[in-house]
């Protein structure tokens, strides 16, 4: 009853304005604070730099092959350019040692670490996308009779069917019987198990951006201060990495741990952020669901169509079909929804396969007012859609619908040429009739 009683005393002394630790009130202080530390952080980027990331400007963040498991290999190479020997080689085993290597079953394998102390690093060749006959190997560390290391690279990229369990296979065959070290890693953000190892779950490795790379980098750039080439390249790429790993800069997190303090300050917002949390998403969803219906809208005058979205590890994506000779055709072009942003590619191995060898560059010349990525998340020639539902975005396009609507427009824009660019350099793009 006395509670009953306080609380009306406090609406009745609250009446006709907010109440202290309302949302309304707690709103109107921390939207122009959050404001300000948003610009100091705009501006300190600004000035220092910060953005600048010469790995991105040349290659998509979380381009695995292209990017990620070719720089990892030239810096692993003994013989590499970068004339430090087996000096990256030698500290990413050590690496393995300190941190460990987890088997599916989450279990450490101390018996490979052991036969990782005869690892002859000066003797080790390197190869990258290494075709076996059944497969391309990211990465492959060969060190004749001392030890082999494959090292299967998935950073957004879904598996491929019994893609683990046919590298086991190969690692386990009699040429490599008298190795005294053999590994198959799966290096992933987090340190995911595989799906596709099938009888070989218990021979394969786990290990890590998140852990192991971000370690193993940490030691090559202290080993590496007095070369500033090398030095400040190694620096960016663990930038780069950080961020994929922590979906931010240490900068950003800066900036975090400021607008920690402005809602510790104003502990209402806490109190309503599950509806606030809730609220954004059905707009998210509400934007995501207009944006599908009005580009496949637009695009089917022109006789191409989205299909239902189809759920993936990483990622959602629509197929993209066309009208060939008045039926409505399947191709291997594939738009992707990934971490907010949208993307227009030729999808998977079976693409790679069909396409021309020549078809990123043929698509380049014919788009050349887009910029395209060769090798993104198992897409060949890869186009970025305008950004819509990034937190940044999603906030400009509620609020102002003719803004909305000209991103449409530019998707809609976007595929219409690259589909009719892809279909003519490559009709094999074509997969059936629906």
């Amino acid at each position: 009853m006395e509670n009953n009683v306080a609380e009306a005393d406090r609406t009745k002394e609250y009446e006709g304005e907010a109440a202290p630790d309302s949302l309304e009130r707690s709103l109107a202080q921390v939207v122009p604070e959050l404001d300000r530390l948003q610009t100091e952080h705009e501006t300190h980027l600004k000035a220092t730099k910060g953005r600048f990331n010469v790995f991105t400007v040349l290659r998509g963040a979380g381009d695995e092959a292209g990017l990620h498991s070719r720089w990892i290999a030239y810096l692993l190479d003994p013989k590499g350019a970068h004339d430090c020997g087996p000096l990256f080689l030698n500290l990413f085993i050590k690496t393995l040692q300190k941190i460990g290597v987890l088997k599916h079953s989450n279990e450490t394998d101390p018996d490979f670490l052991s036969s990782l102390r005869d690892f002859d690093t000066a003797k080790a060749s390197m190869g990258t996308e290494v075709n076996f006959g059944n497969g391309r190997i990211d990465i492959l560390i060969d060190s004749p009779g001392s030890g082999i290391i494959l090292i299967e690279n998935k950073i957004w990229a879904a598996e491929q069917a019994d893609q683990i369990a046919r590298y086991g296979e190969y690692l386990h065959q009699p040429k490599y019987e008298a190795y005294k070290a053999k590994a198959l890693l799966y290096l992933t953000l987090e340190g995911s198990q595989a799906t596709t190892a099938g009888d070989y779950s218990s021979k394969y490795r786990r290990i890590s951006y998140k852990q192991h790379i971000l370690s193993w980098l940490d030691d090559c750039l202290r080993e590496t201060y007095q070369f500033i080439n090398i030095n400040q390249t190694l620096q960016q790429y663990r930038n780069l990495v950080y961020q994929l790993v922590f979906r931010s800069t240490p900068l950003e997190k800066t900036f975090m741990t400021a607008a920690l303090e402005v809602i510790r300050k104003n502990p209402a917002v806490i109190k309503h952020y599950r509806e606030i949390a809730d609220a954004i998403e059905a707009l998210r969803k509400e934007r995501y669901n207009a944006f599908k219906l009005e580009v496949n809208n637009q695009l089917q005058g022109d006789g191409i169509a989205l299909s239902e979205p189809t759920e993936a590890s990483y990622y959602v994506y629509w197929r993209v079909t066309t009208i060939q000779q008045g039926k409505w055709t399947e191709s291997m072009l594939t738009i992707f929804f990934e971490k907010g942003r949208f993307f227009l590619g030729a999808w998977g191995v079976e693409a790679v396969e069909r396409l021309e060898k020549d078809f990123f560059a043929k698509m380049s010349n014919s788009m050349s007012s887009r910029k395209l990525t060769e090798n993104f998340s198992n897409c060949t020639a890869v186009v970025d859609l305008p950004e819509i539902f990034t937190d940044k975005e999603l906030s400009i396009v509620v609020a102002n619908e003719i803004e909305f609507k000209e991103r449409v427009q530019g998707s809609v824009e976007i595929i219409g040429q690259y589909v009719k660019a892809a279909t003519v350099i490559c009709p094999k793009v074509m997969v059936r009739t629906i």
